[in-house]
C-alpha cells in the first residue's frame, strides 16, 4: 500500500509516500507465500518513500538476509549505515543476496535521509533487471527491552543442540526451530552447564539439523548492553551459505549470555557450544575476552596502562639465586602469544596467571627451569629465556612468530660498606628498588669456640680473652658460592677509613704479629676467626671492628684459603671473584669504672645504632625481542 504525504516544503522528510508491505519483512519466505508477482524491478518508482510493516515504522536492514527472504527471490539490503540527521541526504550502495553469498548482486545506489522523529526516507529506484525477482527489505527495529533479560530469561537445555553432536538417523529426525514459537530471551545450557552460541563455522548435520545456526560475530561485552548480531547457517557447501534473521544478544554478569531467538525462515536450529571459553580465562576489569585466529584470550581494554608496551610491561625481581619476571597477559595475547604456549628454557616450567599477568620464576633448589649460571670475572649472571612457540603439530612448515624473551640477573662483583653494629649481631639488609635484589651479611661475636653462645646483652670481657667472630652471608646459593674474608681491622672511632688502625687479617691471612686465628675461610657461606681482646693506647676507650669479604664462585674453583705457617702470605690461585663488601661491629669499650690511672684489664661490649649502606647492586637486563 502506497499513500502520499505532501507538504509545501521540499524536505523529503515532509514529502514522501508511505510504503506499507508486510511481505517485505524477512519473516516472509519466498516459497512459503508463493508470491510470483510484484517484483521491485517491475514497479514504477517516484520520489521518496517511508517504509512500514503493518503500520509500524520500518527501515531497510544494514545486515545481509538470505536469498528468498522478504517475500521475493533476491533480498535487497543497505550496504552501509544509515545517516544521522546532521548528515542530510546521503547515497548508499544496495546489495542483493543469492545462494552463494550476501553481496552477490549490486544494484544501483539510492539516496537516504534521517528525519526528526527517528525514521528514514528513501529515494527508491528500479533495481537492475539482471537481479532475479528483487525486493527492497524492510525491518521493524525492536525497542529496548523494558526489563533486564539477564534476570528474566527462559532456560534452553537440549543436548541435541550441541555443535559436536550429529543428526541421529536420516533426515526425518531433523530438528527445525522454524516450528518453535519463540517468545522472549533465552539462556543456553548443555546438560546443566552454561554454554553459548558458537562464533565460528559449524558443519552440516550438526546441532540436530541440516542447517546449524551460529553467531557471525563476537559476543558483546558487559558494557555493550543489547547488541544485534547476524546469524549464519551451513548450506550449499558454505559455512554461511544460509543467512538467517539477526538476533539480539546481551552479556550478563557471571560470564553468560542471553539471546532473543526468532523463527528462522527454513528448517534450521540454533547451536549450543560445549562451553563458554571465556569462563576459565577470568579476564580482569582491564581486560576483555575475545577470539583471535580461532583462540580465545584476554585482550586489553582501552584504559589498560601500557608502561613498557614493547616489552609487554615486564616486571623483574631478582634475589640471590631466585629470579622472576611477570608480563602483561593481554599484551602478549594481542601480539599473538597466548599464555598457555609460554615457558622457560625448560618446557615444563610454564607461567602462572595472577591478576592479569603471566608470572615465571626459577631458583637453584628444585626449580632450576633451564637456568644457566656463568661468571665472567666481573659479574656472576643467572640467565633464562621465556619462549613462545605456536602449536605446529601435524604441519610441515610454520609461518607464525616465535617469541624469545631473554632475561638475566647480573650481580656486580665489588662494593664496600661500613656500619655501626650491635655487637650481639651485625646485619646488612638493604631493600632495593624493583628489579634489584638483596642478600644479607651478618657479623656475630660469640663467647665460645663452638660458636654456640653469641653474646647476649652487655657483657664484660677480659683483655687478652678470646673473642670468636663469625661473618655469615645469607640469601645466596651455598652450593655455588663461598664467602672469603679479605681483611679485618680495628679502629678507635666509627670510621673504617680512620688512619689509626690495627690489622687482624690481611690478604685473607691472619696478622702474624697478633693473636689471630683464622678458623674457616672460603669453604662455605660462613667465615670464622678469633682474636684476643685489646684497646688502643691513645686515650681511646672504644674499638670498632671492620671486615671486608668477597663471594667466590665454587664452580671449577677451590675457594678455600691456605696460608703458610708464618701467616705471611696465602697461596695464590686463579678463581672467579664475585661480589665483595665490608661490614663493621662495635663499639667495644672500657667499663666506666676503669677510666682512671689504674686501668682494669676489662672492656664492656655495648649496643650502638646501625649505619646501613647498599650491600649489593643487582642489575636486570632484557634482551632484544626476537621474532622469527
Amino acid at each position: 500500500m502506497t499513500l502520499p504525504v505532501t507538504d509545501t516544503d521540499d524536505d523529503p522528510c515532509n514529502n514522501y509516500s508511505i510504503f506499507d508491505d508486510q511481505n517485505r519483512s524477512p519473516d516472509y519466505y519466498f516459497f512459503h507465500h508463493n508470491l510470483i508477482n510484484g517484483y521491485d524491478d517491475t514497479r514504477e518508482w517516484h520520489g521518496w518513500y517511508r517504509l512500514f510493516i503493518n503500520g509500524s515504522s520500518a527501515q531497510m536492514p544494514e545486515l545481509c538476509f538470505s536469498y528468498m527472504s522478504c517475500g521475493r527471490f533476491s533480498s535487497l539490503w543497505l550496504g552501509g549505515p544509515h545517516p544521522e540527521i546532521e548528515d542530510g541526504v546521503v547515497t548508499r550502495e544496495v546489495y542483493g543476496s543469492n545462494y552463494q553469498r550476501c553481496s552477490y548482486y549490486r544494484s544501483d545506489p539510492i539516496q537516504v535521509k534521517a528525519c526528526p522523529g527517528n525514521y528514514y526516507v528513501y529515494k527508491l529506484i528500479m533495481p537492475d533487471r539482471f537481479i532475479p525477482a528483487p525486493a527492497y527489505c524492510a525491518v521493524v527495529l525492536p525497542s529496548p527491552p523494558s526489563f533486564d533479560p539477564c534476570y528474566s530469561y527462559n532456560s534452553l537445555d537440549e543436548p541435541w543442540r550441541a555443535n559436536t553432536i550429529p543428526v541421529i538417523g536420516d533426515w526425518t529426525n531433523l530438528r527445525c526451530d522454524y516450528d518453535v514459537d519463540w517468545n522472549g530471551w533465552y539462556r543456553l545450557f548443555y546438560n546443566g552447564q552454561s554454554v553459548q552460541m558458537p562464533e565460528s563455522c559449524v558443519s552440516r548435520d550438526m546441532c540436530g539439523t541440516f542447517h546449524p545456526l551460529w553467531l557471525n560475530g563476537p559476543h558483546p561485552q558487559l558494557e555493550d548492553g543489547v547488541v544485534t548480531r547476524q546469524v549464519c547457517g551451513f548450506g550449499w557447501n558454505d559455512c554461511c551459505g544460509y543467512i538467517s534473521r539477526p538476533i539480539r544478544v546481551k552479556a550478563c554478569p557471571g560470564n553468560y549470555y542471553v539471546y532473543e531467538f526468532v523463527r528462522p525462515l527454513l528448517c534450521a536450529a540454533y547451536c549450543a557450544g560445549e562451553g563458554n571459553p571465556c569462563l576459565e580465562l577470568n579476564c580482569t576489569e582491564n581486560e576483555q575476552c575475545e577470539e583471535k585466529h580461532g583462540v580465545y584470550g584476554c585482550t586489553c581494554k582501552e584504559n589498560h596502562h601500557r608502561s613498557q608496551h614493547d616489552a609487554f610491561d615486564l616486571i623483574e625481581t631478582c634475589e640471590s639465586s631466585y629470579g622472576s619476571m611477570s608480563l602483561s597477559r593481554c599484551q602478549l595475547f594481542e601480539a599473538g602469544f597466548p599464555s598457555d604456549i609460554l615457558h622457560l628454557n625448560d618446557p615444563n616450567c610454564r607461567g602462572t596467571i595472577r591478576n592479569g599477568r603471566v608470572e615465571f620464576f626459577f631458583d637453584n633448589n628444585d626449580h632450576i627451569c633451564g637456568t644457566s649460571l656463568v661468571a665472567n670475572g666481573t659479574h656472576f649472571i643467572y640467565k633464562n629465556v621465556i619462549v613462545g612457540e605456536p602449536n605446529s603439530a601435524g604441519h610441515l612448515i610454520n609461518r607464525e612468530s616465535i617469541l624469545k624473551l631473554s632475561f638475566s640477573c647480573v650481580y656486580s662483583q665489588s662494593q664496600t660498606l661500613s656500619m655501626n653494629i650491635n655487637p650481639l649481631e651485625s646485619t646488612v639488609h638493604v631493600n632495593l628498588a624493583a628489579g634489584q635484589g638483596t642478600y644479607q651479611v651478618r657479623m656475630i661475636p660469640y663467647q665460645d669456640v663452638e660458636f654456640s653462645h653469641p653474646f647476649a646483652g652487655s657483657v664484660n670481657v677480659e683483655l687478652n680473652e678470646q673473642i670468636f667472630v663469625e661473618v655469615r652471608v645469607d640469601g645466596v646459593d651455598s652450593h655455588q658460592f663461598a664467602s672469603v674474608i679479605d681483611t679485618c681491622w680495628a679502629t678507635p672511632v666509627n670510621d673504617p677509613y680512620y688512619p689509626l688502625r690495627w690489622d687482624l687479617i690481611t690478604d685473607m691471612c691472619p696478622n702474624s704479629n697478633d693473636k689471630v686465628e683464622l678458623l674457616q675461610n672460603g669453604v662455605s657461606t660462613s667465615s670464622r676467626f678469633s682474636f684476643s681482646m685489646f684497646i688502643f693506647i691513645s686515650n681511646s676507650t672504644k674499638i670498632y671492628l671492620h671486615c671486608a669479604i668477597h663471594l667466590c664462585f665454587l664452580t671449577d674453583n677451590d675457594c678455600s684459603v691456605h696460608c703458610d705457617s708464618e701467616h705471611l702470605h696465602r697461596e695464590v690461585r686463579s678463581v672467579d671473584l664475585c661480589d665483595s663488601t665490608s661490614i663493621s661491629v662495635g663499639p667495644l669499650m672500657l667499663s666506666d669504672g676503669n677510666k682512671g690511672v689504674q686501668v682494669s684489664n676489662q672492656v664492656r661490649a655495648s649496643r650502638a645504632p646501625n649505619l646501613c649502606a647498599s650491600l649489593m647492586i643487582l642489575l636486570i637486563s632484557i634482551s632484544v625481542l626476537t621474532f622469527f
